[in-house]
């Protein structure tokens, strides 16, 4: 199983990555790569929000 990547950014690129896997697959690929992807951005709403909390809890 792959690690999941942690940051905004890294979640992000992983989103971007996979729907221009969508845009050269068909069918059952295409519709796999867009779920995955739609995970990924909630995965750097959620990122974002923990990155943000975190900056402002130091400070």
């Amino acid at each position: 199983m792959a690690a999941i990547p942690l940051t905004a950014l890294e979640c992000s690129l992983e989103a971007e990555r996979l729907l221009q896997q969508a845009i050269h697959r068909s069918g059952p690929d295409s519709d796999r790569a867009i779920a995955m992807a739609n995970v990924y951005a909630q995965l750097a709403h959620v990122a974002i929000i923990r990155e943000t909390t975190d900056r402002t809890t130091e400070q």
